[in-house]
Order: structure tokens, then sequence, then C-alpha cells
């Protein structure tokens, strides 16, 4: 019975009863029903592409910031090199945008195990660093979600991390490096390990032995200069040869090395210095024991005053930096000591025979010496060099008697230049634990 009203109501009407009889309308709740699916999904992957935007930005950033930390620990304290980190994260990620993604909390000097491949905090390191970045709700700065948010999910917390490894490229830890040429005279030889490096091209005369392990290596080694008779005048030479530019940084940093020592600054005084602050002395004055162990000396020259280091002189845990050409007496030794000038001569540092730079201690422990000079330096024959570091903004020559040179790292902003009858020995950076560093860095993780 309560049926016949609506169907005597679609007979009074036939335009509603065929309304009431169609069919083709039957799909639209099913329609909208996966519409609201796709709008969900297409959420969905919106949100997780914005979010994989910026763990590739969070990362990008987190590698900026711990290459700066690891390079900034060169010239830094720890605390400085930290603050250097989280200025390069705030600079490419403001904190106005993206709230704080770096603090000095998150950033840890440590080593490296690279055979377990993890990283241990150990403060004052200088081998690595690891930063963290974070976009998390415990930060107060998560990433908010668009459309995720309907399915209950408001926001999402993004972490990443970067760890630089700090390393001293080998021709800068040992052996010799020119931004000009090194030019290589007869009848040498060089042992395992050892490292020759141009910026511009090694220059072999014949008669030269590299043994295997050597590295030569210039922008081009199809240039590297020899005689007529090729490689065979010069066995192993060929297999050493390789294709390399450095940026050798640390001649632009001398100055401030020297700055650094003159204010006591713990970054570049060695360990041996008890008492930083520097004693003046005049260039005349300088005796066989005016420069006492544990202390640090300044000597200033004006016109055409030099400082010399007698025949008789043993340089030994002191520091010594002067405006001063130095002259070496036949014979002067410097061992565990540091002798840095900012004269700019040619020859700011120069000797004739017999000059003994660091102890002759078979590459044990301790007993090198650090030559700095903003200028050149020239050395006769008999040169001895055992753990020694001679770093110029110009040329470098020097020659040096048979199993003369015994961990050597020398680094010249012009050309080196070496005479006959020089055996170079590797160390494999021993007894050099007081060279001065300019860090690199390569990720690691």
């Amino acid at each position: 019975m309560s049926d016949r009203p609506a169907l005597s109501l679609s007979r009074r009407h036939p335009l509603l009863r065929r309304f009431l009889l169609r069919e083709d309308g039957s799909g639209t709740a099913l329609a909208v029903f996966f519409m609201a699916i796709c709008v969900g999904l297409a959420g969905f992957a919106i949100d997780l592409e914005r979010a994989s935007t910026l763990q590739v930005q969070l990362q990008a950033v987190a590698d900026s910031a711990a290459h700066a930390a690891m390079i900034a620990r060169s010239t830094q304290v720890e605390a400085d090199a930290k603050t250097t980190a989280v200025n390069i994260a705030t600079r490419n990620m403001p904190s106005a945008t993206f709230g704080t993604v770096l603090s000095a909390a998150d950033i840890q000097f440590g080593t490296w195990n690279s055979v377990s491949r993890t990283f241990t905090p150990v403060a004052g390191s200088t081998e690595a660093v690891q930063v963290t970045l974070r976009r998390t709700a415990a930060n107060s700065n998560p990433v908010r979600t668009f459309l995720m948010r309907f399915r209950g999910t408001k926001q999402l917390d993004l972490t990443r991390r970067s760890i630089m490894l700090g390393y001293d490229p080998d021709c800068l830890r040992e052996g010799f490096v020119a931004q000009g040429m090194v030019d290589i005279q007869s009848n040498n030889t060089f042992k395992n390990g050892f490292c020759i490096h141009s910026n511009s091209v090694v220059k072999v005369s014949s008669g030269n032995y590299f043994e295997t392990g050597v590295k030569v290596s210039m922008p081009d080694k199809t240039l590297v200069q020899m005689p007529n008779s090729g490689f065979s005048s010069s066995p192993g030479l060929e297999a050493a040869l390789s294709s390399n530019r450095y940026d050798i940084r640390i001649l632009s940093r001398i100055t401030t090395i020297i700055d650094g020592l003159n204010a006591g600054n713990t970054l570049y005084v060695p360990s041996y210095i008890t008492n930083r602050t520097p004693i003046s002395v005049n260039p005349s004055s300088v005796k066989k024991n005016s420069f006492q162990q544990g202390r640090m000396y300044t000597v200033t020259c004006t016109g055409n005053q030099k400082m010399t280091i007698g025949s008789d002189f043993v340089v030994t845990k002191t520091v010594v930096t002067t405006n001063c050409p130095i002259t070496f007496s036949n014979g002067a030794k410097v061992e565990d000591a540091v002798i840095a000038t900012t004269n700019t001569d040619v020859k700011s540092i120069d000797g004739p025979n017999g000059i003994v730079l660091g102890k002759n201690d078979n590459c044990g422990t301790g007993g090198g010496a650090q030559i700095l000079t903003m200028g050149g330096m020239s050395f006769a024959s008999g040169l001895e060099v055992y753990g020694a570091q001679l770093l110029a903004v110009k040329d470098i020559a020097f020659s040096a008697s048979a199993l003369g040179v015994k961990g050597a790292a020398f680094v010249s902003g012009g050309t080196i230049s070496t005479t006959s009858g020089v055996t170079m020995s590797y160390c494999s950076g021993a007894g050099m634990e007081q060279n001065f560093r300019m860090i690199y860095a390569k990720l690691v993780l």
C-alpha cells in the first residue's frame, strides 16, 4: 500500500518516471570515492617528494659545514672551527625559514676508523669531524606537511649527518712540492714513499734512480723534462709518473703561522715551549747560548743587519722569529726547533757546508725542525735533513751528501732544485710531528 503513491506519481509524470529508471549516474558515488583516494595519494606523494628534496638540501649543507669545520681546524681552535661550520649552515639555511638546523653541540671532532667505518668523538682532535643537521620536533623545526596531515601526520623529522676526514696530501707531508719547476740533477736516489710534485713541470737529468713506490707528479706527466736518453737513463721514473695538481695552501699561511708564533697561539707554538712570552734579542748579540730551551725569541734587524747561527750552535727546543736574513755557519744544527723569518730576499736563509736540520735519529719520534721564510733558501753541499720541514715563498736550492736526507718536507712557492749525489729516504711522517699543517678534507660518510 505504501508504494502506490510513488507509483501513481510516476505514472502521472512520465519524465520523473524516466529519471527514476535511469542507471547512467550510478558510478558517480564510486568516482567520488576513488577521487578522494587519488587526492590522498597525490598529497602523500607531494609531501614525500618535498621531504626528499629537503633531505638532499640538508645533506648538501651538512657536507659543506663539515668541510668548513675541517678546513678551519688548520688555523682555528675547536670552538672557533665549530662557529665557522654553524655560520656556513645558517647562511645556506637561514634560521628565519628553517629554524636552527645546526648548533655547536651537533659538531664533534674526533677520530675515524676506516675499517669499522666508525667515528669516535675526541676533544681537541684535528683528524675528523662529524656534523649533524636537524629538522625535528625536538629541535623545534620539524617539516610541516600539507595533505598528509589529513591522515594524522602533521609533521616529519629529518636528520642528516656528514663526516669529513682531515688529511695531508702525501707530497705535502713528506717530499718536494713546488709551484714552479722541480729540477732534479743527476745521480740521485729516491726511496720508496718519497714524493716529488710540481704545479708546473718536473725536470730530471740522467742517472737518477726511483724505487717502486716513489711518486713524481705534475699537471701533465707527458711534459716531464728528460735528456734524450729518456726513461732508460732514470730507472723507475716512468712508473712513478702521474698527472696531478695541488692547491698549496700552506704557502699563503706562512705569515699567519709566524704571526701566530709571535702571539703565542697554541695552534702554532710547539709543545716543547714552556713559556710563550717572547724575549727580544739584538742580532749582533746572538751567541751560542742565546736561545734557551723552552723559550721563544724575537730578533729584529735594521738596515743591513743579519742574524747568524754560528758553527757551534745547536738550536733546540726553542722558537726564533725574526725579520732578518739568516745565515747558518758550517756545522750549525737545529733540532726540535722553529726558525722563521719574514725577510723576502731570495736568499733570506742560506748556509755553506754541513748544515744539519733535524736530529739524525733514524725517523725517531721528535727531533724535527721547521724552517720558514717569506723569501727563499739556499744551502751549499753537505746539507743534512732529518725530519725537517722547509717552507719558502720563493725558491729552495740545496745539495746534500749521500744519505743526507731522511724525512723531508720542502714546499716552495717558486722552484726547488737539487744537485747530484742525494739519497732521499722516507720516514712516513715519523719524527715530523711538529710540522705545520694545512688540513685538507675528504668526505667519508
